[in-house]
């Protein structure tokens, strides 16, 4: 199993931050360990993969990346995708959720 040092270990400074394009969280335990604060300074993120992360539901701070083209939550446990609003994702091409409990009932 996958484990990360998340970004505020790896570049306390942030200045880096607002360069990251992209990332790929994919199989780490993002239940448990979640997305830290210092991810919302990476503003002009394109792609976000969290698959086998064991999901059960979107996580909050997706909403703060506006720029956001691809998101990838696939093998997750997530049963809606209500905090998904598409206005907040005019870049938006591919939301990939494969292999989750998505509902009708749970998709905006």
């Amino acid at each position: 199993k996958k484990k990360f040092v998340w970004v505020d270990t790896i570049m306390s400074s942030g200045s880096v931050l607002p360069f990251v394009r992209g990332v790929d969280l994919s199989g780490n335990d993002l239940k448990v360990e979640g997305l830290s604060d210092k991810s919302s300074q990476m503003c002009n993120l394109r792609w976000l993969r969290m698959n086998k992360s064991n999901l059960e539901q979107v996580p909050d701070m997706l909403d703060t990346f506006s720029k956001m083209e691809v998101i990838s939550m696939t093998h997750n446990r997530i049963k809606g995708l209500y905090d998904i609003d598409p206005p907040n994702f005019p870049s938006l091409k591919v939301l990939n959720v494969r292999d989750n409990r998505v509902q009708d009932c749970g998709i905006p």
